[in-house]
């Protein structure tokens, strides 16, 4: 230091500068050292030197300290998430921050020097840009929400605050701080959209059950308060205003029908209840008197988000019409029934009573051929009436199982002396066969028919009916086949009979019979005689 002092005085007349020293301790001090020549010899050179020297250690370490603490902020207000920028009082960009330039688009090259609410304020927005600085300037901060714009145009939702600077009563500058609120702003209005969409859902939900032709209604709370009700509702169960009111305040008659203990165990237990066409009483009619529905309805618990039940869900379709058609259609088709059951016994009887007359001829006719005929005769009536009898018999009055027939007819009554021809079958083979009305009768016919004409068959020539027959019957793939076979190869073919009036009415009326059957009759091998 003494070798710069004496440069420095050589070329100028005063010198001052900083230096470390070290002291006698070891430590270090900050010295500012001064000089200035006072006294020069006759030839204007310096003669005499006064100086000074003093201790600014504090001093410096408090410099140092400040220009570490500027460096730290410069830092922090450089590398801040948060957009700021530095405005003077006429509003003039100083300086802005990374995020501001990166938020904005602008360079502090750009931007410096530039009024910023010309650069970044929206047009439709410059009054409330200009109230924002007058309230930084008055020395009071602020914040609000507001839209500010990017250099390209692009409009920026924005958190905006004002923070004043202050040097000596005065405000010299703001500091502007941005922060993007861009993704907030969309999920705000993704939710505000969401709760628009669920509000018109709602409605038309609420429409939708007011128009249902159902019965809907919610209940809150153990004693099933009303929250909603529909018109269809409200006129089923007599009540124009239910809400807020409990069901058994509204329909008290329901307790004592056990509705309300089943809303109750619904409620409890969480799990929906169903019931199809439940028949419930309600005090709808004139001055209160006691009407019967007959209702399909759910009861559904309703479930919170934290999935505990807080009402039930009601919903009740009125069947009582339905029902009491029904009920008039089934009283109806009973008695329908009833009386063609009692046509079906009166056919029967009518026909007993034709073949009761039938066999008085017979005894007292002494013709064996006439005999013949009304012996054929009687059995074709026989053969109807039998199936009447089963028609009446039946839980059904149109069907008829033919198996019963042939069982009860041609096997139990053939020792009916009229009925010589069923007598030729001696083994049975029977399927279970149903038919209706208009099968049955022709295909009992048929088979009387062609058993009539093997009897004929038998009785001529020297047979002498010892021969036998087996009656098989089976269903297969919707077609009903009769066999009749003869193990004893006795009985000519049909086609080898005598020919007379008689035989010609009979192929006559079984080739009818087949017709209405769609049926056909085949004869192989001279084996057996079929019927299909």
């Amino acid at each position: 230091p003494d070798k710069e002092l004496e440069r420095y005085t050589l070329e100028q007349d005063s010198y001052e500068t900083e230096f470390r020293l070290r002291a006698k301790s070891g430590d270090y001090h900050w010295i500012l050292s001064a000089a200035k020549f006072v006294e020069w010899d006759e030839q204007g050179h310096p003669k005499v030197l006064a100086g000074s020297h003093m201790d600014i250690t504090d001093r410096k370490k408090a410099e140092i300290t400040n220009k570490q603490s500027q460096k730290l902020l410069d830092q922090l207000f450089y590398n801040s998430p948060i957009g700021i920028t530095l405005v003077n009082a006429d509003g003039l960009v100083q300086n802005t921050n990374k995020s501001f330039q990166e938020l904005f688009g602008y360079t502090n090259d750009e931007i410096i020097g530039k009024n910023l609410n010309d650069s970044i304020v929206p047009n439709s927005m410059v009054e409330q840009g200009l109230k924002f600085s007058n309230i930084s300037l008055t020395g009071e901060a602020f914040q609000s929400e507001t839209t500010r714009l990017h250099k390209n145009g692009k409009e920026i939702p924005v958190f905006v605050g004002g923070v004043p600077v202050e040097l000596d009563g005065e405000i010299i500058a703001i500091y502007g701080m941005y922060v993007d609120i861009s993704e907030r702003k969309f999920l705000e209005n993704q939710i505000a959209e969401l709760l628009e969409t669920e509000k018109k859902a709602r409605i038309r939900m609420q429409d939708m059950f007011e128009e249902s032709p159902a019965a809907i209604a919610l209940l809150e709370g153990e004693n099933h308060t009303f929250t909603f009700a529909n018109g269809t509702y409200k006129k089923l169960v007599g009540e124009a205003d239910p809400l807020g009111k409990t069901v058994e305040q509204v329909l008290p008659e329901l307790k004592e029908q056990g509705s309300v203990d089943l809303l109750g165990i619904c409620y409890n237990s969480g799990n929906p209840m169903f019931f199809n066409v439940k028949k419930v009483s309600l005090n709808t009619g004139i001055g209160g008197a006691t009407d019967d529905y007959y209702l399909n309805f759910i009861y559904k618990p309703l479930r919170d988000e934290k999935d505990e039940v807080y009402g039930i869900f009601i919903q009740a379709i009125d069947v009582t019409e339905q029902v009491e058609a029904r009920n008039t259609i089934e009283e109806s088709l009973a008695e329908k029934e009833t009386l063609l059951n009692e046509v079906h016994h009166r056919v029967k009887n009518n026909l007993a009573i034709i073949s009761g007359l039938l066999e008085l001829e017979i005894m007292g006719i002494e013709d064996e051929k006439v005999n013949k005929h009304l012996i054929s005769t009687q059995s074709r009536i026989y053969t109807i009436a039998a199936i009447h009898e089963l028609l009446y018999q039946n839980e059904s009055l149109s069907h008829v199982n033919f198996n019963s027939y042939i069982e009860s007819v041609i096997k139990n009554e053939a020792s009916l002396a009229n009925n010589e021809g069923h007598k030729l079958i001696s083994n049975y083979l029977l399927d279970e066969v149903v038919l209706n009305v208009n099968q049955a009768i022709p295909m009992g016919m048929l088979l009387n028919e062609i058993l009539d004409c093997l009897r004929d068959t038998s009785l001529s020539g020297n047979n002498k009916m010892e021969s036998t027959l087996s009656l098989v019957m089976s269903d297969t793939n919707n077609e009903v086949l009769i066999e009749l076979k003869d193990p004893s190869h006795n009985l000519l073919s049909f086609g080898e009979e005598a020919s007379g009036s008689h035989t010609v009415l009979r192929k006559e009326l079984i080739g009818v019979l087949l017709t209405q059957i769609d049926g056909n009759m085949m004869l192989e091998d001279h084996e057996h005689f079929s019927s299909l």
